[in-house]
């Protein structure tokens, strides 16, 4: 049932980006809530001819927390790229902030229960 409902939030997700003239750079960052590599990330990676340059990767960006036991560390948040015809882009991915730190209460612990992605992206326009 959960995975039906994203299944159809993807969907409109996926005609907001389709709508978008293709002349345009899309960049779509965020937490999707579906795991790389599984059957809603690609369905929705090829309604959209969106770029992942984390596709490869099985390294997680979430972590559970003692509060969801049973649920194993995922990769739920992604880059996506859509470049147009005339632009030539390189996008490059890396999964930071993994490192506990030490909170103000003097206890260690992590920024957040999902890791950050830094994202590079550099483009040009191939009429130049």
């Amino acid at each position: 049932k959960y995975a039906r409902h994203q299944q159809h939030e993807l969907a409109q997700l996926a005609q907001v980006i389709n709508d978008i003239d293709r002349e345009h750079l899309v960049v779509l960052v965020g937490d999707f809530n579906i795991p790389r590599g599984e059957w809603l990330y690609h369905n929705f990676v090829n309604a959209t001819g969106l770029y992942d340059p984390l596709r490869e990767s099985t390294e997680p960006t979430w972590l559970p927390s003692p509060l969801t036991p049973g649920h194993s560390p995922q990769a739920f948040d992604h880059v996506f790229v859509r470049a147009p015809r005339h632009i030539q882009v390189e996008v490059s991915a890396q999964i930071v902030f993994k490192d506990r730190i030490r909170l103000s209460n003097g206890r260690l612990g992590a920024l957040s229960d999902h890791y950050g992605i830094r994202a590079g992206i550099a483009f040009k326009n191939v009429n130049e």
